[in-house]
């Protein structure tokens, strides 16, 4: 893997966060070498590491954690992590979008189209080159955030809606209330 790095402290990423303000990501690879490397590089740069060696377990760290990023390798025991990211894709609909970053040894076009074309929202080869991967990161921060205040204004929205509505109806049913009074016939009103 390609440790290089500017040296400089990243700018605070956006995300749902845990209890200390960090977003979490979960990391999901086969090798106890590359989880221990990125495990690093990614506590480093901030973020509450969870990790997985195959998709099974990442499935399962999924429902018990609900991370805020996956960065995931294709080539995994048990479960490989195109159809870990498809099963993701269908248990969370209806649910906030987590992006995946896939990260893995398979670096041909195909490759990455397929990657992609099951769920994944980005791609990088390995050996990962640790910036890119970190402004990788940063830009899916970005994009669930904007998606997090595009769910929360449409909430507002729907709220806002609902609200008008139910003043329209009393509105209504003042008016059908006054005119319908004993003595407010008068066909002038």
């Amino acid at each position: 893997m390609n440790f290089s790095s500017s040296g400089m402290a990243p700018a605070p990423v956006e995300g749902r966060h845990d209890s200390s303000g960090r977003m979490t990501v979960l990391v999901v690879d086969g090798s106890p070498a590359v989880l221990a490397l990125l495990r690093g590089f990614l506590a480093r740069e901030g973020y509450e590491v969870l990790v997985a060696t195959n998709g099974v377990e990442a499935l399962k760290r999924m429902s018990e954690a609900s991370p805020d990023l996956v960065v995931m390798d294709v080539m995994l025991p048990e479960l490989d992590g195109l159809a870990t990211v498809r099963r993701i894709r269908e248990q969370s609909v209806g649910h906030p979008w987590i992006p995946v970053i896939f990260v893995s040894a398979l670096d041909t076009e195909d490759d990455a189209v397929r990657a992609l074309d099951a769920g994944g929202d980005d791609f990088i080869a390995k050996p990962v080159n640790l910036a890119i991967l970190r402004a990788k990161m940063r830009s899916m921060a970005r994009v669930a955030a904007l998606q997090r205040e595009l769910r929360h204004q449409a909430a507002a929205l729907r709220s806002a809606q609902e609200e008008e509505a139910a003043e329209q109806e009393l509105a209504q049913d003042l008016i059908a209330n006054i005119v319908l009074r004993e003595g407010v016939s008068d066909p002038v009103l």
